[in-house]
């Protein structure tokens, strides 16, 4: 526990900071459970991009939406979970910090770039898909095989159409979620190499 008691960053803080991004992000699921009838709303699911359907061209019309808007159709829904997400990641930030601060660091630069990994963590773990895969987890529902409401985002787009559907599949969510703990890893491990070489050349001078 002393190797995250202090301003340096350490293999410790990636298995700290990914178990609790981990539970935020199932918290976060829970919430869009009990405020908006699920992470997969019902018109979410039927309107994706695509979908001219005369049922989802009347709830975009009733919504005020340009045709073919699905984030319209979910905005507040999707502003509800970034808040959440600023929110965790922000305390996840304050723990860090405040981890250093107990161990006697003082304010060193390098205590502020640990807690913002720290808040990183909890923005990619969003973000590169894990709180879709949770969902259907902790729901005990099936992931589908295709996920068409996620097609085209930043993060996914790269990815779709890598199986035999156009449509985002669940193959390419476990690729998604795997490369988001590559990135969470790749980012820590490089300052942790980037601080040992500074520390390094302290020393010998």
């Amino acid at each position: 526990m002393k190797d995250v008691l202090n301003h340096r960053p350490s293999k410790f803080d990636p298995a700290l900071a990914i178990p609790i991004g981990i539970f935020f992000i199932i918290f976060i699921g829970i919430s869009d459970a009990s405020l908006f009838d699920g992470y997969v709303k019902a018109d979410n699911a039927l309107c994706w991009s695509g979908n001219l359907s005369d049922e989802c061209i009347k709830i975009w019309q009733n919504l005020g939406c340009a045709i073919g808007d699905q984030s319209c159709i979910t905005h507040d829904y999707h502003t509800f979970q970034w808040m959440l997400v600023l929110l965790f990641g922000g305390f996840m930030a304050v723990i860090r910090f405040g981890m250093g601060k107990m161990g006697g660091s003082k304010l060193n630069p390098m205590l502020f770039v640990v807690a913002g990994m720290w808040f990183f963590t909890m923005v990619a773990l969003f973000y590169f898909g894990w709180v879709d895969l949770i969902y259907y987890i902790s729901s005990g529902q099936t992931i589908p095989d295709t996920l068409p409401w996620l097609n085209n985002q930043l993060l996914t787009a790269p990815l779709q159409g890598m199986g035999s559907s156009t449509d985002f599949e669940k193959s390419e969510l476990f690729i998604l979620n795997a490369l988001g703990i590559l990135a969470i890893l790749g980012g820590w491990f490089k300052i942790i190499y980037i601080h040992r070489k500074v520390t390094g050349k302290r020393k010998r001078r």
